[in-house]
């Protein structure tokens, strides 16, 4: 049995529902929390700092995903992570 964070039972409640979840909002990011989504957001960001400042979760404890269809490979997974010394390179 795999131990699961609140961010990754977030992103199977997704793929689980991601048809329900998708309706109308392909394109637009969603947040997930505890098996039910939070609201739709334009931008990862928006949708992200909606759920840490605006209703004061910690980070782990949610996911955010770009709505896409359901027949698409998903190239952006939400969010996850980075632990250690990560250095960003352009």
């Amino acid at each position: 049995m795999r131990t699961m964070t609140g961010s990754t039972q977030a992103l199977d409640y997704y793929y689980a529902h991601q048809k329900e979840i998708n309706a109308g909002h392909l394109g637009k990011y969603v947040a997930i929390k505890d098996d039910k989504v939070e609201g739709y957001y334009d931008d990862f960001m928006e949708a992200f700092w909606a759920m840490v400042k605006g209703k004061g979760y910690e980070r782990l404890t949610f996911n955010v995903v770009h709505c896409m269809p359901d027949d698409e490979w998903m190239g952006h997974l939400g969010f996850l992570e980075l632990k250690g010394d990560t250095e960003w390179q352009d």
